[in-house]
């Protein structure tokens, strides 16, 4: 069965964070999350609909900085049976959906381990038009070379989109930082 991707903005946990302890919030969000600096407004958008997912400014709207609304969290979760790996890219087909232009339909995927008490996250480009990057790193595409290690407070670039990645423990953290 297909779960909806849950995008929102960052103040969107507060009640989770308010009313979960840690252990059942990464139970219902995820591992992990990708959290991007902006609204979905200031993606690229596409040839197609344009259509967007949550957090939508108005154009021209001007408003101060808000980190509640500011940041807008992709949590890392499969979507669709299947294989174990977490797809990332534009098109609604991924476990995770990035709707921006320099974002290919299937760019990347993130391979979650567990071993022992320890999960283990690595991604791989996924013969993406515009590349990824781990902190200035290059991502090989599969096949032609490592997955790459990524740990909490790893920047992401998908095309020209970065994205933070933090583990469920450091965003419970951060999100119960800013209620």
């Amino acid at each position: 069965m297909e779960k909806e991707q849950s995008v929102r903005c960052l103040g969107g946990f507060l009640m989770d964070v308010g009313r979960m302890d840690e252990q059942a919030f990464s139970d219902r969000h995820g591992m992990a999350f990708l959290l991007y600096h902006g609204i979905l407004g200031d993606l690229t958008k596409s040839a197609g609909t344009g259509d967007t997912l949550a957090c939508e400014a108005k154009p021209g709207e001007s408003k101060s900085f808000s980190p509640r609304n500011d940041f807008l969290v992709f949590p890392l979760q499969k979507r669709t049976a299947g294989d174990d790996l977490i797809w990332l890219g534009r098109s609604s087909g991924n476990d995770v959906v990035i709707p921006d232009a320099s974002v290919s339909a299937v760019h990347a995927f993130i391979d979650v381990k567990q071993q022992g008490k320890f999960t283990t996250f690595h991604i791989q480009d996924s013969n993406s038009s515009n590349g990824t990057r781990v902190n200035d790193q290059e991502v090989a595409v599969q096949g032609q070379g490592p997955q790459v290690p990524i740990d909490s407070m790893s920047r992401i670039h998908l095309g020209s989109v970065e994205l933070l990645f933090l583990r469920a423990p450091e965003f419970y953290s951060l999100v119960s930082r800013i209620g």
